[in-house]
C-alpha cells in the first residue's frame, strides 16, 4: 500500500485509538501489525522533522518550538511539506473493519484514516436479496446492492 509520509502521519492518532476498540482477535492483530509496520516508517520522518524544528524554531525552556509568528515559520512548513510528500510503501494490506450497529469509529478519524481502514457491514445486518422481476434480463439474480466488499487482505 503506497502512502505519503502526511498521510501516515495524520492517521496515526486516528489509528492508535481505534486500536483500544475491542475487536476480534484476527482484526486486532492485523491492527497491531499496521501500526508496528507505520511506526517503523514513521521513525526517520520524526526524526528529521524534529531537526527542522530544532534547526528553525526557538528554544523555551525544554522544548523548541517554531511560532507561525516566527520569520522561519515560511521555511519550516515548505521543508515540513517537502517531508509529508514522501512516498512509503506499507507491506500490510488495508484492515477490513466489520462494524456492527453503530461504528466506534467517527467521521474525522475515517478521514484521517484514508486507505488504511475499510469498513464493511455485516453480512447479516444487509437487506435479505432481492431478485429481479421474472421478465427481467437476468432474472431471478441477486442485485448488486447485496454483494459485499472483499478485501484483498492475505487470510492469516
Amino acid at each position: 500500500m503506497k502512502l505519503t509520509a502526511g498521510e501516515l502521519m495524520d492517521a496515526r492518532p486516528a489509528l492508535t485509538e481505534l486500536a483500544q476498540q475491542k475487536w476480534p482477535i484476527v482484526v486486532a492483530y492485523r491492527l497491531a501489525k499496521l501500526i508496528r509496520e507505520m511506526d517503523r516508517e514513521l521513525e526517520p520522518v520524526e526524526k528529521v522533522r524534529g531537526d527542522l524544528i530544532r534547526e528553525l524554531g526557538t528554544q523555551e525552556g525544554m522544548a523548541h518550538t517554531v511560532k507561525p509568528d516566527s520569520p522561519n515559520f515560511p521555511v519550516f512548513i515548505e521543508k515540513l511539506n517537502e517531508l509529508r510528500v514522501q512516498p512509503i510503501v506499507l507491506a500490510q494490506a488495508p484492515v477490513v473493519l466489520e462494524i456492527v450497529g453503530s461504528a466506534p469509529v467517527t467521521v474525522v478519524q475515517m478521514l484521517q484514516l484514508g486507505d488504511l481502514v475499510t469498513i464493511v457491514e455485516p453480512v447479516e445486518s444487509q437487506p435479505a436479496a432481492q431478485t429481479a422481476p421474472a421478465s427481467a434480463p437476468g432474472a431471478g439474480s441477486p442485485v448488486a446492492a447485496n454483494l459485499r466488499p472483499v478485501s484483498a487482505e492475505p487470510a492469516p
